[in-house]
């Protein structure tokens, strides 16, 4: 597992994130300019390996709906729960 994506990982223990959200973390994790496109990658990663879940929010009731891998396309719409059990 790249360093990056053991960041991500242990950002997204605990709440639901998305790039944007934890950018400024990573990058103070790793001591170096992360951009968001690598921190989407690092998710994709980790939901190819099973480690998180992809969800969308859902405004009209207010609640995060799970996503099928393949319904990930886009960094800007998409948020990221590691799963507990692992």
């Amino acid at each position: 597992m790249e360093l990056i994506d053991k960041s991500v990982l242990r950002r997204t223990q605990d709440d639901f994130e998305s790039p944007e959200t934890i950018s400024s973390n990573v990058a103070n994790d790793l001591d170096k300019h992360v951009t968001t496109r690598a921190i989407f990658d690092s998710y994709l990663r980790l939901l190819d390996s099973g480690l998180v879940n992809a969800y969308r929010f859902d405004s009209r009731d207010n609640r995060y709906v799970l996503l099928d891998k393949t319904d990930v396309s886009d960094a800007a719409n998409t948020w990221f729960l590691a799963i507990r059990d692992r």
